[in-house]
């Protein structure tokens, strides 16, 4: 289903207010993208839809760049890891329970890497433990893969707004994730179909409520007037 196709189904809903008029497309879907986005949250945290794959998107072929370990570990050895060449922006985030990522892959897809920290990292490093090419970690925006033969990989993760790229020179919106020309309204919309009503609910009730309180403030400074 459609963005527009829910909105106008909210629009349909919201035809009593007599302030529907002033309500745009594009307000609209702001307010159901941020309803739908919280109970998104919340189900991802009760350890709900993550195998939803209309949910996540698929960046392919994100590329990578040699960075020395020292970059983000406070590790002297002359070693080096992955980094990607530009920071990812719009990753949900799930609080304590760390960002919405659903995995991090090879490009054949053999081989999924484990979520670590600099921390972790660097103890693993001292403590010389095999198969320290498995890991990754978001650190500033970038994401950090410890193979260091590694040119991209391909990263799956929910995103509440789209996904963005930030970086000098960054070119990974090049080739990385699909590119449409449809207008955003005529875009799929990630969320699944039982919060889909939920999410129109919420929006209902937020701007009837809103409305029906400008409604009532123009009446009761007639009355307070007429005092």
């Amino acid at each position: 289903m459609t963005l527009r196709q829910i909105v106008s189904d909210l629009r349909s809903m919201l035809k009593q207010v007599s302030a529907d008029s002033v309500l745009t497309d594009r307000m609209l879907a702001s307010e159901l993208r941020s309803a739908a986005a919280l109970l998104i949250r919340r189900d991802l945290l009760l350890r709900r839809l993550w195998n939803t794959p209309t949910l996540f998107t698929q960046i392919r072929c994100l590329k990578l760049c040699e960075v020395p370990v020292a970059e983000c570990c406070n590790y002297s050895a002359p070693c080096t890891i992955r980094r990607s060449q530009c920071r990812i922006k719009g990753i949900a985030d799930l609080g304590t329970f760390g960002l919405a990522i659903q995995g991090i892959f090879t490009i054949d897809g053999r081989k999924k890497f484990k979520e670590a920290n600099p921390s972790r990292y660097e103890n693993i490093l001292r403590l010389n433990i095999p198969n320290k090419k498995g890991y990754y970690w978001l650190l500033d925006g970038y994401l950090y893969i410890t193979d260091p033969d590694l040119e991209a990989i391909n990263l799956v993760a929910y995103f509440e707004e789209g996904v963005t790229f930030e970086g000098t020179d960054c070119q990974c919106a090049d080739a990385t994730v699909d590119q449409s020309c449809l207008n955003p309204l005529d875009e799929d919309f990630k969320c699944p179909q039982y919060l889909i009503e939920n999410a129109k609910n919420a929006v209902y009730e937020k701007l009837g409520r809103l409305f029906k309180s400008s409604l009532a403030d123009p009446v009761s400074n007639e009355k307070e007037e007429a005092r």
